[in-house]
């Protein structure tokens, strides 16, 4: 339970730090991360987006909470805004999928499993899609 404050405290500070850039840049912004529905954290100039501030390019694939579920297949067409460092980059969720789906076909896709957050994760490295940022929060 430690962890998970602790992964909610994190996700909290990034919410913050592209607040504050967008209110330096005139950027409208809105925290939506309340609202379980939309599957919506965040909306920067009106563009929807599920937030993971996370320090690793290690993504949930499928988790158990309550039920397995996969995060990829929740709300497909928002998109994630993986934060690091910073830095923003925005990944489809239905590429990923694809991309876990066929790597997992063929056994070639490395996975992990992550229990932390009091959930149990299976992860998969993210790390080929996080190339160049589509935002820097420092700016």
């Amino acid at each position: 339970m430690e962890r998970q404050i602790r992964e909610h405290k994190i996700e909290q500070n990034g919410i913050e730090l592209i607040k504050n850039w967008a209110a330096r840049n005139n950027v409208p912004f809105e925290d939506v991360h309340d609202d379980y529905s939309t599957g919506i954290d965040i909306l920067i100039d009106g563009k929807p987006y599920d937030l993971k501030a996370t320090d690793s390019s290690w993504l949930t694939f499928v988790r158990k909470y309550k039920d397995w579920y996969c995060p990829l297949e929740n709300h497909p067409e928002v998109p994630y805004l993986i934060l690091q460092g910073g830095k923003g980059y925005v990944l489809e969720k239905q590429d990923l999928l694809k991309y876990c789906t066929q790597q997992s076909i063929r056994s070639g896709i490395q996975l992990g499993v992550y229990v932390l957050d009091g959930n149990v994760n299976i992860t998969f490295n993210a790390d080929g899609f996080i190339r160049d940022p589509d935002y820097d929060f420092t700016l």
